[in-house]
């Protein structure tokens, strides 16, 4: 169970940093916005 826990954590972690990474990237990018989300998608 506390493994479980850990797991969550540090998922949720690791997900708010990236999509706080990719959040900056989109703001800042002069591209439009659905040329740097396919980019990112694919």
């Amino acid at each position: 169970m506390y493994s479980l826990v850990l797991y969550t954590c540090r998922t949720y972690t690791l997900y708010s940093s990236i999509s706080s990474r990719l959040a900056y990237i989109y703001e800042s990018s002069p591209l439009p916005p659905h040329f740097v989300y396919n980019k990112l998608a694919f």
